[in-house]
């Protein structure tokens, strides 16, 4: 619904594209502003909401009557084609939206050099942004990122500490913890200092803390542990719902790699329990708590 909702509210908002009129300096002259379409728009989307990045940035152009050239992830390609063959369905005209599969380095290069292609909107990491913004310059294209940054969560003095925890769990673990934006540490208060501590999160690990108010801290990493220990795990319907084996090593190092630095593991920490025999020894990890992690 939510793929349907960015399609139906650009399909709304072309409706009330409109020009401005502006006072000048000058009493008897008028400024008139028109908005029209700013021409091809390249679009790159990432593979963990493989129909929300696409939606959200082809919907826009196509209503405000720009074509799009769009460069879904590698690893999720055939949601791309799966929404262009309704979009044809729906009667949308050939050439407006167009998909592109293949080398995304490669690909990139080509749609920033391309004079025709007036605008690049990108969702994924801070090092491709920087290029693509850097190879933008030459043709001036317009350019939207959205790219990596910082998701503190903060635990303050008097804070429900109940409420914190289902609150960063909820946030950590959502979509496997496949969220560009769940929160990847959390900031403890530390009484003795009347300052933050400091944690980290890691997905699919829930956060990372180190100790310092030993109060509020204990309780607070031991509910995040409760409430993680007590989720429900279910088996993939479909093979393709089985992350990939460079996802389960990723997490696996980084929790390796805190437990190597004094982490303790309250939760989770390796392959879950259970699995019917058919998936025994597959690409899973638990849901994990690791407590008194370093800042590094």
């Amino acid at each position: 619904m939510r793929r349907l909702d960015s399609i139906d509210w650009s399909a709304s908002e072309c409706r009330r594209i409109s020009g401005s009129v502006l006072e000048t300096t000058s009493r008897d002259r008028r400024m008139l502003v028109l908005k029209q379409p700013v021409g091809v728009v390249a679009a790159i989307t990432p593979w963990n909401f493989p129909m929300s990045m696409i939606t959200r940035k082809v919907a826009p152009a196509l209503a405000a009557g720009c074509t799009v050239v769009l460069k879904p992830s590698e690893q999720t390609p055939l949601t791309a084609l799966a929404l262009a063959e309704l979009a044809e369905r729906a009667g949308l005209p050939d050439g407006a939206l167009n998909i592109v599969m293949g080398d995304a380095a490669a690909i990139g290069q080509t749609m920033m050099a391309s004079e025709e292609v007036r605008k690049i909107g990108f969702t994924g990491s801070t090092a491709v942004g920087k290029t693509l913004m850097a190879q933008a310059a030459n043709t001036v294209k317009r350019v939207s990122l959205e790219l990596g940054g910082n998701a503190p969560f903060l635990v303050m003095e008097d804070a429900d500490l109940a409420l914190a925890a289902k609150g960063v769990v909820a946030s950590a673990l959502r979509n496997s913890g496949q969220t560009c934006i769940c929160a990847n540490r959390v900031l403890v208060h530390d009484k003795s200092s009347r300052s933050m501590g400091y944690a980290v999160s890691l997905a699919p690990c829930a956060p990372l803390a180190s100790r310092n108010s030993l109060a509020v801290y204990d309780a607070f990493s031991q509910r995040v542990a409760d409430i993680v220990a007590g989720l429900k795990r279910n088996v993939p319907r479909h093979p393709s719902l089985i992350p990939p084996p460079a996802a389960v090593e990723k997490v696996v190092t980084h929790c390796s790699d805190a437990v190597s630095k004094g982490a303790r593991v309250l939760a989770g920490g390796g392959p879950p329990e259970g699995l019917p025999e058919r998936l025994a020894g597959g690409n899973f990890f638990s849901p994990t708590v690791l407590a008194d992690a370093t800042i590094d």
